[in-house]
């Protein structure tokens, strides 16, 4: 009985060790997951971003009556343009980009008539406009920014 005391001995003794030296472990492992400290963060959606901006102008090359908009049964329209830098545009993503846009009202909408006559948009003109080009951060990559869009709807 002696060799099979020390034998259940020798088994508790190691059950024993083996609990202690990999408790501590787990327990860290445990908090260091807990904390986020283990994992990366998750990456950061939105700002802060800088752009280059390009001068320009967008030349309109058709105005289409698209129909009534739904909330407000107003005339709606489709605006293509086209930028013409005043320099060479470096980001390649931006040279493709750059060749044809959509005109939107701040509110993302298609124009509407009003707008369209107050600022004499047609096929043809020439609006000045900005190019910006995302450089920095996970913001929108490219945006043309014309002289009315930050003072009024449309």
């Amino acid at each position: 009985m002696d060799g099979e005391e020390s034998a259940m001995q020798e088994l508790a003794t190691a059950r024993l060790a083996f609990i202690l030296g990999v408790l501590p472990v787990l327990l860290i492992v445990t908090l260091l997951h807990c904390s986020g400290a283990a994992s990366p963060s998750p990456p950061i959606v939105g700002g802060p971003c800088e752009y280059k901006s390009y001068r320009g102008t967008a030349e309109v090359v058709s105005v289409t009556l698209i129909g009534p908009g739904e909330e407000t049964g107003q005339d709606e329209y489709e605006v293509r343009c086209v930028f013409h830098a005043r320099e060479e545009i470096k980001e390649p993503f931006a040279r493709v980009t750059a060749s044809e846009f959509l005109l939107s009202a701040d509110s993302g909408e298609n124009p509407r008539r009003f707008f369209i006559e107050q600022h004499d948009i047609r096929v043809g003109r020439h609006i000045e406009c900005v190019l910006k080009v995302i450089v920095r951060g996970t913001c929108t990559p490219v945006m043309f920014e014309l002289p009315w869009a930050e003072s009024e709807g449309n």
